[in-house]
């Protein structure tokens, strides 16, 4: 699959899928294929398809909404294939909800190993008008449900990167922060991280708390 740079796409229209890197090789082979995976799992989606956002406001709603679900279910309940991202000492055997910290931590890791790629999708071809939620949900803004056992093939199919790297956390982080400029300029900061309240938060705990966090699980210095 060939490369395209975030700043080459129209960030209105464009539609947007994340996947495991490791995937990468098979996707440019078969496309993507409808299966329910552990994203599919968490979000309690019943049909298998692919899911996947419009426009950089659906992907960083969809974003959004998975920091919110993961903080909200138990750890008992974390699907296997996202345990190996939270931080070590996490007790799966739990029915309480994680800590932020622990939800930022897994987040972090596993959109490190992820990549996003662009969807050249056709309406009524990979997915219906009415299959696209624009509800009052704001969590919800932009994610586009692909029509049900319907693959889509490689030759639609392009990987996103941006001149700062390739990883999802590295998209995510550049249209976090076109966001948030375009919202300082109009007077709208407010608005956008209420809509985009723990992504907002996610960032801020990296920005001004994650190197206390990391602090205190250093290994302490012996005493000679």
């Amino acid at each position: 699959m060939e490369k395209v740079n975030l700043k080459d796409i129209d960030l209105n229209l464009s539609f947007f899928h994340f996947t495991d890197t490791r995937n990468l090789n098979s996707i440019a082979k078969e496309g993507l294929v409808p299966k329910t995976g552990g994203a599919s799992i968490l979000a309690g989606e019943e049909f298998e398809r692919v899911y996947f956002s419009k426009g950089a406001k659906g992907l960083l709603s969809t974003k959004n909404l998975f920091i919110n679900t993961f903080r909200y279910t138990p750890l008992n309940k974390i699907p296997d294939e996202y345990r190996e991202f939270f931080p070590i000492g996490t007790r799966f055997d739990s029915n309480e909800f994680p800590t932020p910290i622990q939800v930022y931590e897994a987040f972090l890791a596993k959109m490190k190993t992820e990549t996003y790629i662009v969807i050249d999708a056709q309406e009524g071809v990979d997915y219906l008008e009415d299959e696209v939620d624009f509800a009052d949900n704001e969590d919800c803004i932009g994610i586009v449900n692909g029509v049900k056992n319907h693959s889509i093939s490689p030759e639609k199919l392009r990987i996103l990167v941006c001149d700062e790297g390739e990883t999802a956390f590295d998209i995510v982080s550049k249209l976090m922060e076109k966001i948030m400029d375009i919202a300082v300029k109009k007077d709208l900061e407010g608005e956008v991280k209420l809509v985009l309240e723990s992504l907002w938060s996610f960032f801020d705990y990296l920005k001004y708390h994650r190197k206390q966090y990391q602090t205190k699980l250093a290994p302490e210095e012996p005493d000679f």
